[in-house]
């Protein structure tokens, strides 16, 4: 293994290691080790018995320190491994051991031609990448039994999959086909999920539930404004009306009224909202009447924000979407009608490049109800009414969404700890999506799962600055004396 200083990060860092035996694409399937520089020598070898406190006051030695394993996979592209300098510094600085992994993509095509990278590639290939890591421990710092799965966007799904499938058998074909190593486990410890766009069968659904009152499709966004047709506007209306039971049929503990706007389900949800702006007001606002004038900024003379005599508290959704949020995306958000999304093109196949996926979407077309309408075409139920049909297809969606693995907590397969963060300006996706998997997952019987929305923040990196390492040094501590 050889090893390079970065004089900038003070750390060092690792060539690219392919990480598969017969990998697809060597350049995406790789990975690469940063180490904070007090855990080598300049000659490559490695102090593994110092003990190093870092600014949490936490100790760790290079056999005890955590790994954060950081994947790139934004928008389900094809990513190299991410840079020392982009999204791992922050790692490095908070003094553990940093993998920057690569994967393949929704674009990622062989030699041929031949695309390689649909769902569930790069699941595949972060597992894959795990286990190169326990086949390899000992010749780099760090911890194999404390990695830590990160990820934003498509990646915090890929990082919620991480946490829930450990050495799960669903993937071993794939697993094979690449050359990984079988004989290794690829569970993680902990998962830090970064505003997931994830559970996409339902997707559609929650972001109608969530945005239905603004037939504006593009606010929150650089895009010009675009207006939903006549079409969209029904079809928006029709699938927030399901999204309550779907959300019933989970067995949550919460419940979702028939109208989506009462309910313990839809007050809890209003709560976190509440809650991440009490908390910045209290970050940011050191007296009450700093607070307040706070609070006034944020509501703008909108009346979205009410002072209770106790705190600030925000109660309708439908306020907070039109004067706070806003809406980015037309209806369908994610399986498009055009299937020019994201979701549509890591879906397709060999064949078809992009691909319908929202089954549900088939099933309200298939009764003629938007025959009439502006903006409708019958080629839309023809194409949607594909879905149910593709065998293949179905198997790789339930392959990358998370909800299909909750009933496994408690399992080997499992990661002990789940942080999920959501910026409160995050219109990308519903805040049902990540907020739901939460409660899922706590409703499952898992142990620890810290959700929380991040006010201000928009889609991506929502956190607090320093929160990470101490919420990560806080679940090391506390299971060192288990």
């Amino acid at each position: 293994m050889h090893w390079h200083y970065n004089d900038a990060y003070h750390c060092y860092c690792s060539d690219e290691i392919v990480y598969c035996k017969k990998p697809k694409d060597p350049k995406k399937q790789s990975l690469k080790i940063y180490v904070p520089e007090v855990f080598m020598r300049h000659d490559g070898t490695i102090t593994w018995d110092k003990n190093v406190l870092n600014h949490n006051g936490s100790s760790y030695t290079a056999k005890t320190v955590p790994i954060i394993y950081v994947n790139g996979v934004s928008g389900y592209r094809e990513s190299a491994p991410p840079e020392v300098a982009d999204r791992t510094i922050k790692f490095i600085k908070d003094g553990y051991v940093t993998i920057g992994v690569g994967s393949r993509g929704k674009e990622t095509r062989d030699a041929s031609g031949k695309s390689i990278g649909k769902a569930p590639a790069a699941l595949v290939d972060l597992k894959a990448g795990i286990r190169w890591l326990r086949a390899h421990k000992g010749e780099f710092p760090g911890d194999t039994d404390k990695i830590v799965s990160v990820g934003r966007s498509a990646g915090g799904a890929m990082s919620s999959m991480v946490g829930l499938t450990g050495d799960h058998p669903d993937y071993d074909v794939y697993l094979e086909e690449i050359g990984a190593e079988m004989d290794e486990s690829d569970r993680v410890y902990a998962s830090q999920c970064f505003c997931p766009i994830t559970n996409l069968e339902n997707a559609d659904m929650a972001y109608e539930w969530m945005f239905r009152e603004k037939a504006i499709s593009v606010f929150n966004s650089s895009s010009l404004p675009k207006v939903n047709s006549e079409f969209q506007r029904a079809l928006s209306h029709d699938l927030a009306d399901a999204f309550p039971e779907y959300i019933n049929s989970l067995d949550l503990g919460l419940t979702l009224n028939r109208d989506g706007r009462s309910g313990s389900y839809y007050n809890a949800v209003m709560a976190e909202i509440t809650k991440s702006l009490n908390r910045f007001l209290i970050r940011h606002g050191h007296t009450q009447e700093e607070r307040k004038l706070l609070a006034e900024e944020v509501d703008a003379g909108t009346g979205t924000v009410m002072w209770t005599g106790k705190d600030w508290e925000i109660t309708d959704l439908d306020a907070y979407v039109h004067h706070i949020i806003g809406r980015k995306k037309a209806c369908p958000a994610f399986d498009a009608l055009e299937k020019q999304t994201h979701e549509n093109h890591v879906f397709g196949s060999e064949t078809e490049d992009y691909m319908h996926f929202d089954s549900f979407i088939g099933t309200l077309m298939s009764d003629g109800r938007y025959e009439k309408l502006n903006g409708y075409s019958s080629i839309y139920a023809e194409d949607y009414s594909s879905v149910t049909k593709d065998v293949d297809l179905l198997k790789r969606i339930s392959l990358i969404n998370p909800m299909n693995y909750i009933k496994l907590c408690g399992t080997k397969h499992v990661a002990e700890h789940f942080r999920i963060r959501v910026g409160s300006m995050d219109a990308d996706t519903s805040f049902g999506i990540a907020f739901t998997l939460a409660k899922a997952l706590e409703a499952a019987g898992h142990q620890d799962v810290d959700y929380a929305l991040v006010w201000g923040s928009g889609h991506c990196d929502a956190d607090y600055p320093g929160e990470f390492s101490a919420w990560l040094d806080d679940r090391v501590k506390r299971d060192n004396l288990q």
